[in-house]
């Protein structure tokens, strides 16, 4: 459901009031006073709600089990329709929104937006303040802010000025669909209708006014981040587009300039060791006006050759302009865009629903369901295409830009606002970067017409089920999961490469980790192009050592994961590769240490319980340590007797399974047998040897943060679903209790969190203003609380039971999520029976079962409690 408001709509002198709208609509309702009945009901029935605010929309989400969604609609449009604002329930969800802001003031994204923010047009809306805080609101009594409420209510929340999406089960019979159509309507009838839309006439004056006077564009402003990073952000500045969407102008110009062509810009710029990425898109827009960016992820030598890159992105974009782009390529991409709209995984049902309402403030239904995947080349339009991408290519020029320079390197002179960011905004000096142009940029070259575009777009005619089997056993393993449901000729090979070598040191997980970036980074040079026709790869280590995950087509997938995988086996690397590969780890752990309080608990909380996981200092202590030779000692032995195991999930046959599988042995393990003595490695978890125990760290910034992790008593099925049931039961209350009745913070939840298959439950906070020991103390207290007050009828157990039976018996909605379910279960004895196994387990629960759990938790009897703490330095 979304409302055509946002901040944009804020009152000139109440910063924030969009979003604190946003927040009271949770806080009570006419028919539902205690506020917290959605969520409630949401959290017994498999579902989630949810709610964002933005320039010029509110959107309010949620999804469930069926059999409940038209009582939780019910709850929800008198919740927008009915809010009771309170005094009371103004001054709890300010405290909210001011711990969400303070929360965030370290957050490099969020203080980047606040720069950009204060360097636009002041007599724009997208000048002001949004968030809201403490301090903005104070300028208003708790009455007038409730008065304010009221008239902002009253302005915007009206039948014309709100779209809503549904997106209903396509399980549904035609006699359920009409029924629940039915009544969808008669609850969406009960909204006012407004004859004039006051709205309107401030979106008219909003369009008047220009984002960007002359004297903001053709800036470089340089900004000081909180986390070690070095980022070019080069912004053009162009007029409302919406006319040439139908070209997608925007979608070819990011394809073009991401391109991995050897003698492309990504290419140029990586070769001369000035950046590590470049990714392109369209940005911020409006009704007069869209950004386009590109961003480039710096190395130490780019954030010193600033001027250069800039000469030598302006003439890529000149010869695109004039000779570069060609129709073929847009050619080529309306035929990806086509083979998505019928190839790619559905989103989310949550996902969708949210993006259609969003989108239907602006398009049709109709154009709006297709225009995605749509990009106009037919008959005449060809050259209309490459006219309206030219056009564009014509507005990014050195007078429409604004580069933004981050770095901890930059001199600043000023601070914004409210992020306290420092930053400096200066003419950009065209003559500086233009003496670069000429000497050492020559002409660039795109790739040629995509040689991994499919030619397959049928499915075969197998038969339409579902099942997994175990096709080679032993030495290495082999795994089918055969799924032909989702209509497509799609599948997902998982690879896992196990050796000891890859294992069991900081040592061993650090060069692995290095290796693994340097073989990404070859990876993308010679396989990029694959990505874009529908084939896709990712490289990456876990616990026992490392996988490659390949999906898409399958008609050309299986040759494409060989090949991929001859490359990895085959990887040379150079000593700079190596050192490239330090230095971009080293900033990553650095970064890591200055992540959120909660974020580094929980890491920690894995390093403690799960084996071969180091903490970032002690990667950071060895990284100095590792040279060349050890990389090559230790990768070399990689291919030496490893564990292999594959799963291919989707529309393979089995001989095309246990072709590949062979083909596969014999390459990683370069034609010898493999070592009978080493085995998949046994994901275990470390047992708390203790009935209490506790870990304190200290964190950057201001905030404190605590877990309390209670680990069951054993990896049995029993127990597994008893601490699922705990969640359930729990988690609405806690979130109640220690968010809006104590008001601790923010981030605020609780959930089951298995480690290695061993079930465990979390409960966490992370506060600007209450000490570590006190939420310690906080959380336990309510824990207790909650289950001294909870009387459980064997009927609300019953219908728990029931709830999470269904959950665990939803199909999945795409092939991707299919097959990874089936990847991740592989630790389970038997993978096929994953989800069996937890509904015969929820069906021998019962009512004294359930409570003797809570009593154990809430007395630790069984359930043994790690407290992880978090103090800010100071």
């Amino acid at each position: 459901m979304s409302i055509q408001a946002g901040h944009f709509n804020d009152p000139e002198n109440c910063p924030g009031l969009a979003h604190l709208f946003e927040h009271m609509m949770f806080a009570s309702s006419e028919n539902h006073a205690k506020g917290n009945d959605l969520h409630e009901l949401l959290s017994k029935n498999r579902g989630y709600i949810n709610a964002w605010t933005s320039s010029e929309l509110t959107n309010f989400h949620f999804d469930c089990a069926p059999s409940v969604f038209l009582n939780a609609l019910e709850q929800l449009i008198d919740m927008i329709l009915n809010p009771m604002y309170s005094e009371l329930g103004v001054e709890r969800e300010i405290s909210a929104i001011d711990a969400e802001f303070k929360m965030r003031l370290n957050d490099d994204v969020r203080r980047l937006y606040d720069v950009h923010k204060h360097t636009v047009n002041p007599k724009h809306p997208f000048y002001r303040f949004s968030v809201g805080s403490q301090e903005a609101f104070s300028e208003y009594s708790l009455s007038g802010l409730v008065t304010l409420l009221n008239q902002y209510h009253q302005q915007h929340v009206f039948g014309q000025n709100i779209k809503v999406s549904v997106v209903l089960p396509a399980r549904l019979s035609d006699s359920e669909r009409s029924k629940h159509e039915k009544q969808i309507i008669t609850l969406l009838e009960s909204f006012p209708t407004h004859q004039q839309s006051s709205l309107a006439i401030l979106e008219n004056r909003a369009a008047d006014i220009k984002l960007y006077e002359q004297d903001q564009l053709q800036k470089i402003i340089r900004v000081k981040p909180y986390k070690s990073t070095r980022n070019a952000i080069i912004t053009f500045c162009l007029p409302n587009i919406d006319d040439l969407q139908h070209y997608k102008p925007l979608l070819v110009l990011a394809h073009i300039l991401e391109d991995s062509a050897k003698k492309g810009l990504k290419q140029y710029l990586k070769q001369r060791n000035w950046c590590e990425d470049l990714s392109a898109g369209g940005a911020l827009s409006g009704s007069n006006y869209q950004e386009f960016s590109i961003n480039l992820r710096l190395t130490v030598e780019g954030d010193k050759n600033l001027n250069a890159i800039l000469a030598a992105v302006f003439v890529f974009i000149e010869q695109c302009e004039t000779e570069l782009i060609q129709t073929w390529q847009i050619e080529e991409k309306a035929q990806q865009l086509g083979m998505q709209s019928v190839l790619s995984d559905p989103p989310a049902p949550i996902d969708e629903a949210t993006a259609i309402a969003s989108r239907l403030h602006k398009e049709p239904l109709n154009e709006l369901l297709k225009s995605d995947t749509r990009l106009d080349i037919n008959g005449n339009s060809e050259p209309q295409a490459l006219s309206a991408i030219k056009n564009v290519l014509a507005c990014m020029h050195p007078q429409t830009v604004r580069v933004y320079h981050i770095s901890c390197d930059v001199q600043t002179d000023r601070h914004s606002p409210y992020y306290h960011v420092p930053y400096s905004i200066d003419p950009l000096d065209i003559e500086a970067f233009a003496k670069n142009v000429g000497e050492q940029i020559k002409r660039f070259e795109l790739s040629p017409p995509n040689r991994y575009m499919p030619d397959l777009y049928k499915t075969p005619d197998y038969p339409q089920i579902r099942e997994i089997s175990r096709l080679v056993k032993g030495e290495s393993s082999c795994w089918l999961a055969y799924n032909n449901e989702y209509g497509h000729y799609k599948s997902d090979i998982y690879l896992s490469i196990e050796h000891p070598g890859m294992v069991g040191s900081p040592e061993a997980l650090t060069v692995k980790k290095l290796w693994l970036s340097m073989v990404n980074e070859y990876l993308e040079t010679e396989f990029g192009h694959a990505d874009f026709a529908g084939l896709h790869y990712k490289l990456y280590g876990h616990q026992a050592g490392l996988s490659l995950h390949v999906s898409g087509f399958a008609d050309k997938q299986r040759v494409f994961a060989q090949a991929v995988i001859l490359a990895i086996i085959n990887f040379k690397f150079e000593q700079t590769d190596l050192e490239k590969a330090v230095k971009k780890m080293q900033s990553s752990l650095e970064n890591a240490l200055l992540n959120k309080p909660v974020n580094r608990l929980f890491f920690e909380l894995n390093c403690r319980l799960q084996p071969n996981t180091y903490a970032h200092s002690e990667v950071l202590s060895i990284l100095p340590c590792i040279t060349a030779k050890k990389v090559e000692e230790r990768t070399k032995q990689y291919w030496q007797y490893p564990f292999m195991e594959t799963l291919i999930a989707g529309c393979v046959s089995e001989q095309q399974t246990l072709s590949f599988h062979s083909s596969i042995l014999e390459l990683v393990c370069t034609g010898k047998r493999l070592d009978k003595r080493f085995t998949r490695n046994k994901r275990n978890v470390n047992l708390l040897d203790k009935p209490n125990s506790e870990l304190n760290i200290c964190t950057t910034g201001s905030e404190h943060a605590c877990i309390c992790y209670f680990q069951a008593p054993e990896a049995s099925t029993e127990q597994t679903v008893l601490v699922i049931m705990l969640e359930k039961l729990l988690s609405a209350l806690l979130f109640d209790g220690l968010r809006n009745k104590r008001k601790l913070g923010y981030m605020v939840g609780c959930g089951f969190m298995p480690i290695n298959g061993h079930p465990g439950l979390s409960i966490y906070v992370q506060s600007p203003k209450t000490d570590a020991r006190q939420l310690q103390a906080a959380i336990l207290e309510e824990l207790s609380e909650i289950i001294d007050n909870t009387n459980l009828s064997k009927r609300r157990v019953n219908d728990l039971i029931k709830t999470l039976q269904d959950q665990f018996s939803v199909t999945h909605t795409n092939q991707s999520q299919f097959a990874q379910k089936q990847w991740l279960s592989l630790d389970s004895d038997a993978p096929e029976k994953e989800d069996e196994r937890i509904k015969k387990g929820l069906a021998e629960l019962n009512l004294n079962k359930v409570n003797v759990a809570l009593d154990n938790l809430n007395h630790q009897k069984s359930y043994r409690l790690l407290t992880l703490l978090a103090f800010p330095e100071q």
